[in-house]
């Protein structure tokens, strides 16, 4: 396994998990990436750095707040996507980057089809009237409104 496939391997598991409809791997310039109908939505940039499509109010926001995460070079000035050190992020929140411009560019019978998806149930722990611990109580997360 090359370097950029080691660093594709948790985007992979994100996408296995998230399994956002319609959402393939593919290559950009050569390395992995994930798209949506043809549309970049995360690829492999170099081994340890990955490409986050975002629009570009977003990009200006996460650059000045986490400046050691996300980051760009003079390529990509004026373009919709952030660099990420692969390193420095959680998983949840690439995943949460890669869903935010899922929604912008999925066409809308995928975004149909991934809303209609029943969300994993959490475990929520519960105490005893005593205070002690008390049992684990399967819960759903809220359903979003619809948007009208």
């Amino acid at each position: 396994m090359d370097d950029f496939e080691r660093s594709f391997q948790r985007i992979r598991a994100i996408l296995k998990d998230k399994k956002w409809p319609g959402v393939e791997e593919s290559t950009s310039y050569g390395t992995p990436s994930l798209k949506v109908k043809g549309k970049m939505l995360f690829r492999i940039r170099e081994p340890g750095v990955g490409v986050l499509m975002c629009n570009l109010e977003a990009k200006e926001m996460l650059m000045l707040v986490a400046p050691h995460i996300y980051f760009e070079l003079p390529h990509y000035r004026g373009y919709p996507a952030v660099l990420v050190h692969m390193d420095q992020i959680e998983d949840d929140e690439i995943a949460e980057m890669i869903e935010t411009y899922y929604r912008k560019v999925a066409p809308k019978k995928l975004l149909a089809e991934f809303e209609a998806k029943p969300k994993p149930i959490e475990e929520k722990k519960t105490r005893s009237k005593s205070g002690g611990p008390g049992k684990k109580v399967a819960r759903r997360p809220p359903k979003k409104a619809a948007k009208k």
